[in-house]
């Protein structure tokens, strides 16, 4: 086929030119209006056709979800346009609208917890059992990885910025383009404001690995210690297996991040 030669997208089966069409990994083609279905971060050329219509679906529903949330907002303007931050300190949930998101039909959203550098060796081994929980950062890692760069000509005129948020799935960059003649002070306390509501959020809700263990430790004791208690006094067999749910539903609630020490090292629900 020619340069300018037209392709059919492998979704809607229409032909497009060159400056209408993405090329996927596997050699097929997608037309623009089908990639607005898609995801406006997930690199299009790194996915096969499977992989692009899976991720339409998953868009899909994050749509409908998005509508569902009470959010949050950070809103910035430049040359008229907005960039909202929407956020949920509930779910830990946050989603974007900006000039480039607004092309693609649905809202995608994203998870706090999942804001960090992707490791495909980490991703392998929580899918293996080896791992149940992303390792906890602290408030100024979050600082250090979300970042905001200047871009500059060749004369060092400033020409635009770009937030870059890293994110836990492999192919994707989470990056928000800002217009050179966007006010420095309204990009800055943007990029700000976003550190702040995630970093906030994960520090509150994520716990280290070895704390967590100790937690769960403690647990397994108290809960054993409760249906000992039960068996002595004989409150029967009933009682006692209700001890025992009890302890595997604080086991869920700690991996979970939901549970935190209280007075006497007792633990209790955040």
């Amino acid at each position: 086929m020619g340069l300018f030669s037209k392709e059919a997208c492998v979704f809607c089966g229409k032909e497009v030119g060159m400056m209408h069409r993405s090329k996927m990994a596997g050699g097929d083609y997608i037309c623009t209006e089908c990639k607005y279905l898609a995801h406006p971060f997930i690199r299009i050329d790194k996915v096969n056709q499977e992989q692009a219509k899976a991720i339409m679906d998953e868009v899909a529903n994050s749509e409908a979800r998005f509508q569902t949330v009470n959010w949050d907002k950070v809103v910035r303007h430049s040359l008229g346009k907005n960039y909202v931050f929407y956020y949920s300190m509930e779910t830990g949930e946050f989603a974007f609208h900006t000039p480039e998101t607004e092309k693609y039909k649905n809202h995608a959203i994203y998870y706090m917890s999942m804001v960090r550098p992707y490791d495909k060796n980490l991703e392998w081994s929580m899918n293996q059992g080896n791992a149940t929980r992303l390792p906890a950062f602290s408030k100024q890692q979050y600082a250090d990885m979300i970042t905001l760069k200047e871009q500059k000509d060749t004369d060092g005129k400033i020409t635009g910025w770009k937030l870059y948020i890293p994110y836990f799935r492999e192919h994707m960059d989470i990056t928000i383009a800002f217009p050179g003649n966007t006010k420095e002070s309204e990009v800055r306390g943007f990029h700000e404001q976003i550190i702040n509501i995630i970093g906030g959020y994960n520090s509150a809700h994520m716990v280290n690995p070895t704390e967590r263990a100790q937690m769960q430790q403690t647990n397994a004791m108290q809960t054993a210690s409760e249906m000992l208690k039960a068996a002595i006094k004989g409150e029967g067999a009933e009682s006692i297996v209700e001890k025992m749910q009890e302890g595997i539903n604080t086991a869920n609630e700690i991996d979970a991040g939901n549970v935190k020490r209280g007075l006497f090292g007792r633990l209790k629900k955040k």
